[in-house]
């Protein structure tokens, strides 16, 4: 082998492992960049209109087939409700803790369905107690209303059923949007939360 292929060879050598590690970098800060936009899922609020309700910035939700059907569970004559409402919650309740994309508002923010969830809670307790209702009774019952109105939900649901000709049945399958995917983020959030209570 002569001189100049060597050198030839040499030069190749070099700028494969240049090439290599530029490579591998990128491979590297690709991954951090990933990283770090996943966790803006959980700390950041994305505001879709000015005026309008802050978004929590989550990866679209994908959609699930669900059973929609009467259920003994959430029954509010029973104790057992009690519980059962109360599992709905995530492990931090009902708030998550995030900053707004311009940092101009950091604090609790409560989740749209997670409030939901938590009126529904409220009435069935005031139903269980048999209480008169009161101002969070009537603000839940408002704001459930408020939220069904919103949604507008336009299946069609049959008035055909084996117990009378008038009364609705809803026993059948549904696709909503996959609820468990803001349960899994509202879980990090609040491990995230906890962490970074604990460094104070």
């Amino acid at each position: 082998m002569t001189l100049v292929s060597k050198s030839n060879s040499s030069k190749r050598q070099l700028c494969i492992v240049l090439l290599s590690c530029v490579l591998i970098m990128g491979a590297i800060l690709g991954y951090y960049k990933t990283r770090e936009n996943e966790n803006d899922t959980f700390t950041k609020v994305r505001i879709v209109k000015p005026g309008l309700a802050p978004q929590w910035k989550l990866k679209e939700l994908q959609y699930v087939k669900m059973l929609i059907q009467d259920t003994v569970h959430y029954n509010a004559t029973i104790p057992e409700s009690k519980e059962e409402f109360a599992r709905l919650m995530p492990s931090g309740g009902h708030q998550v803790h995030i900053d707004d994309d311009d940092n101009n508002h950091t604090g609790p923010y409560t989740v749209a369905l997670f409030h939901q969830l938590k009126c529904l809670d409220i009435i069935s307790q005031a139903y269980r107690i048999q209480s008169y209702p009161g101002e969070l009774e009537r603000h839940c019952l408002n704001y459930l209303r408020q939220s069904v109105l919103c949604i507008a939900d336009n299946r069609l649901e049959s008035v055909r059923s084996p117990v009378g000709p008038r009364i609705v049945s809803f026993s059948s399958d549904y696709i909503c949007k996959d609820w468990s995917a803001v349960y899994d983020a509202a879980e990090v959030n609040h491990k995230a939360y906890k962490a970074a209570k604990a460094k104070m």
